[in-house]
């Protein structure tokens, strides 16, 4: 049962980008796909780094750039999976980045998810859907299913 079974009325969505323009479409995407979510945006991984950790809200899933100022997407999973309070809070990453040694990294760090930042709107809203509907509790991915593919 994936995120959007399991708490319907209560997702909360963090988002870490720099772009204001990702985060916006991010915005309308997640809001054509999920409408009942919450989505709080941030604009680098401290301002991501310090809602976390200073709740209300209490995020239930994390997206993240990897490429921000300040700190990095990197440093941000890092951070949340050696926090005791946070270390079981699903972390997708939407990057750019789309290297095979980037990727390998997130998924060592402990981030749950990668998504290689779509150029296509319709694939975005896929994507955003796919990673909410996924058991969090259950799914430990695999390098071979850990991206997630467009086809």
């Amino acid at each position: 049962m994936g995120i959007s079974e399991i708490y319907r009325d209560d997702i909360i969505i963090f988002y870490a980008d720099d772009d204001q323009d990702d985060r916006d479409t991010f915005t309308d995407a997640l809001n054509e796909v999920y409408d009942a979510s919450k989505l709080f945006t941030h604009e680098d991984g401290d301002d991501l780094l310090n809602a976390l950790n200073n709740p209300p809200p209490r995020a239930t899933i994390v997206f993240v750039d990897l490429n921000m100022p300040g700190k990095t997407g990197f440093e941000v999973i890092k951070e949340i999976k050696n926090s005791h309070n946070l270390q079981d809070l699903p972390i997708v990453v939407v990057s750019t980045s789309s290297d095979e040694k980037t990727i390998k990294a997130t998924k060592e760090l402990g981030a749950n998810f990668y998504i290689p930042k779509p150029t296509n709107y319709n694939d975005l809203k896929k994507s955003i859907n796919y990673a909410l509907n996924i058991d969090w509790g259950t799914f430990k991915p695999q390098l071979y299913d850990f991206v997630y593919r467009y086809n």
